[in-house]
């Protein structure tokens, strides 16, 4: 039990500070006796001197290299010079003062038949010790000793220095400050000049850090002291350590154990380097964090492959479902669930920026979760009183970025529930409207531990007015009937994500039949209307304090209604473009006349750039929002977080030119659809 203890794998401050109270008494000490010339061991530049220095290293160092781990100082200088942890020149200087200091003490408690460490202040006393240790003169000793004495002090005193700059000084002083021995004002100015922004708010969190509740009050402010010195000496790429430390106070104030949290932290290296690259990504990993303590599991876990992922996924949902008593006692575990898979494709996302791994996984997650809903509800609420089959007669299409498996963080869910049977079947009609409501509620009924997704109804025939669950035949008849133009081009991304699969085999049929009918004229034409009337309704860039990185000029709708009326236009004879989603059939797109190799390169660029900056944003600010500020000085927290990064100045260059380029191809694209092909 004394080992760990002793040489923890952080620095012990408490120990170092009380080191460094002793050789401040001890200096004064020397100081009112005249320094205390005559003892070789609590005398300046004495045995004691010597020992202290070592010891000093051994607590800082011990912990990670076990060969200081020793009693024995002149053990511990060798292998502190071994291990270029003081300069050889040192060690050598140190390890033969400390020899002849010993010597001298033997050679005088020899002398005296008692323990003593003062030399004798009679020129005999000298002379005789001098002999003993083979001196011809008391001056040779003397002499001896002096150069022996100097240097031990040159080096003992320079061993806590006014100034920081290492990780352990920077420990040393953070403990200080914890301590209430530094003050606000100075603390402050000393993370000012660590390059800390926000000192003030960094500050008010290391307070509110060191006030929480925690068994050990030393022990704990001790380790505190020890993980924030290393968030400040990180080379982890850290974009704003101040905010790093605003987020970590967050997390720390609902986790329980302070204490046991700097732990483990302290001790596992890649764990930390993680936490605080999530914690400097954005508000959203601290209110995971601080919602589901146990997410910090999930930070450092194995990057599965889409099969494995997939299968995790459905097997945690599965627990779910199997232990639940009824269908609200599956309510926060459900969303427990969802949270802790969606964090770990974050925390995937963290290390490698493979945003298109983050949309594929983030969609993977949501079909799991729809199809873990529909199982717990047909198990309680079959949607018939005569159904065997939880999937016999109903099937589920997604839409909008589920649909073209695009999704991002705080993406809302399109979808759209078809059953088999007649609109005359009322009893079949309400209770398919009660399983799919139950389903809804699941995945989206506000409790105490939030919702899983939040569903959008806007894009099922008829809109929120509409049937939760719609006949089939209803269905093939509101399409062939009353649907509209963009309705059609929002149908370009569907996908069947559950139910029956004869059932979703016929809808798709009917779907491929509505989107790729006739080809009309005045379709772009028409394109380019609703696009204006978003453009200017709803992203209103006018006033130019902001700009909408979906539906501003040149934004994500421009590359989305371009493509989606190119479907239109080739799909009915090319299936190479029957494919759902932007991101998509920009990977895969055939060769047309009316979208050119290059333009096709420019709009794929500039999609990939507009996504990563939708999830900064997104992650950054833990919302579902799309707007971003003219400003330079705002734009710099998203441009410093890109992959590549930028400035703010940079960044607001780089979209105006992205977006400006995405409008003319867009106009140019448009232009030829409404034409016949040279």
């Amino acid at each position: 039990m004394v080992t760990p203890f002793v040489y923890r794998k952080y620095l012990d401050h408490a120990a170092i500070e009380e080191l460094a109270r002793y050789k401040a008494r001890a200096d004064r000490e020397h100081a009112r006796h005249g320094d205390l010339d005559l003892n070789i061991k609590e005398g300046r530049g004495g045995i004691r001197e010597v020992e202290l220095f070592a010891q000093v290293f051994q607590l800082i160092y011990g912990g990670d290299q076990p060969s200081l781990r020793t009693g024995h100082t002149l053990t511990a200088l060798d292998q502190l010079g071994a291990h270029d942890f003081i300069e050889p020149e040192v060690q050598a200087d140190l390890s033969t003062a400390y020899i002849f200091l010993r010597n001298i003490e033997h050679g005088l408690q020899a002398a005296e038949g008692q323990q003593t460490h003062s030399l004798s202040a009679s020129a005999r006393g000298l002379r005789a010790l001098a002999r003993r240790l083979g001196f011809d003169e008391i001056e040779t000793l003397t002499a001896e000793l002096d150069r022996h004495r100097d240097r031990d002090h040159a080096v003992y005193a320079n061993l806590f220095p006014d100034e920081t700059g290492e990780e352990g000084l920077a420990g040393r002083e953070l403990f200080r400050l914890l301590a209430g021995e530094i003050d606000d004002e100075q603390g402050r100015a000393r993370l000012a000049a660590a390059g800390v922004e926000n000192p003030d708010g960094a500050l008010q969190a290391i307070r509110a850090l060191d006030a929480a509740p925690a068994q050990g009050r030393s022990s704990s402010r001790n380790l505190l002291a020890n993980l924030l010195a290393s968030i400040l000496a990180t080379e982890a790429p850290l974009c704003a350590r101040g905010q790093v430390l605003i987020r970590l106070e967050k997390v720390v104030a609902r986790a329980g154990a302070p204490a046991a949290l700097y732990r483990t932290l302290l001790e596992d290296d890649e764990l930390r380097r993680r936490l605080l690259l999530g914690l400097d990504a954005g508000d959203l990993f601290a209110a995971r964090l601080a919602a589901y303590p146990e997410l910090l599991d999930f930070l450092t876990a194995v990057d599965l492959d889409r099969d494995a992922f997939r299968t995790a996924v459905v097997a945690a949902f599965e627990e779910v479902i199997a232990n639940g008593d009824d269908l609200p006692s599956r309510f926060d575990p459900f969303r427990r669930i969802k949270a802790i898979e969606e964090f770990k494709v974050l925390a995937e996302w963290l290390t490698g920026r493979r945003l298109s791994l983050l949309n594929d996984k983030l969609s993977l997650v949501a079909d799991c979760a729809i199809e873990a809903a529909a199982r717990a509800v047909a198990s309680d609420l079959p949607p018939t009183p005569d159904a065997t089959d939880p999937d016999a007669g109903w099937t589920v299409f997604a839409l909008g970025k589920l649909g073209s498996r695009e999704l991002t963080v705080h993406s809302d869910l399109d979808l759209v529930f078809v059953y088999a049977g007649e609109t005359t079947d009322a009893a079949r009609f309400q209770g398919h409207q009660k399983f799919v409501r139950a389903i809804y509620d699941l995945l989206s009924k506000r409790t105490a531990a939030g919702s899983a997704y939040e569903i959008d109804t806007r894009l099922r025939p008829e809109g929120k007015m509409g049937a939760l669950a719609i006949p089939f035949p209803a269905f093939q008849r509101y399409l062939r009937e009353r649907a509209e133009t963009w309705e059609r081009m929002a149908w370009t991304r569907c996908r069947h994500v559950g139910g029956d699969a004869t059932l979703a085999a016929q809808v798709r049929e009917t779907v491929d039949g509505f989107v790729y009918g006739p080809w009309a004229d005045d379709i772009p034409g028409y394109a380019r209307h609703v696009r204006s009337r978003i453009e200017h309704e709803l992203a209103r860039e006018a006033a130019g304090d902001h700009l909408d990185l979906k539906r501003g000029r040149g934004g994500l709708a421009d590359i989305d209604f371009l493509l989606q009326v190119l479907q239109l236009r080739e799909g009915p004879a090319r299936n190479g473009f029957r494919v759902a989603g932007t991101r998509w059939l920009l990977e895969t797109l055939p060769e047309t006349d009316f979208l050119r190799p290059a333009e096709a390169d420019t709009l794929r660029n500039a999609y990939w750039f507009l996504r990563e900056l939708e999830t900064v944003l997104r992650i950054h600010t833990d919302t579902g929002g799309g707007a971003i500020s003219t400003d330079p000085s705002e734009l710099e927290p998203l441009a410093r977080r890109l992959r590549e990064p930028l400035s703010g100045e940079d960044l607001l260059a780089r979209y105006r030119e992205v977006t400006g380029q995405v409008r003319t191809i867009y106009e140019a694209g448009m232009d030829r659809l409404g034409q016949d092909p040279a």
